[in-house]
């Protein structure tokens, strides 16, 4: 109900159970039915495979800089190469390297 019908709205598709899905006294929804949900109130939106990069690339914590990679490339307000040099510059070193690899794969999810 939160989301603006003209808004636009970017998911990622890893399933996190609840507890009580975890204690079998929940059944999760299937992904066509928290689809479905979703684009009742916002009809615009992407579905991506975040963590699941994140997680290929490595390390699933860099599921958020996969996130933003993907969101660089559906909101015309962010440019790819300034996003790309921010995320560089706010990465400790150790993980820099990685942080803008899975930018960069990020951005590469969405057409």
């Amino acid at each position: 109900r939160l989301l603006n019908p003209k808004g636009m709205y970017l998911l990622n598709a890893m399933k996190i159970p609840t507890v009580l899905n975890n204690m079998a006294l929940d059944e999760y929804p299937e992904r066509s039915d928290i689809l479905k949900a979703v684009r009742k109130y916002c009809p615009n939106g992407h579905v991506v495979e975040a963590s699941a990069v994140a997680k290929k690339l490595g390390n699933v914590q860099m599921t958020n800089v996969v996130m933003l990679g993907a969101l660089t490339k559906v909101v015309p307000f962010f440019e790819y190469r300034e996003m790309q040099l921010l995320v560089a510059a706010n990465s400790p070193t150790r993980f820099k390297e990685a942080n803008v690899k899975g930018f960069e794969e990020g951005y590469k999810l969405l057409k």
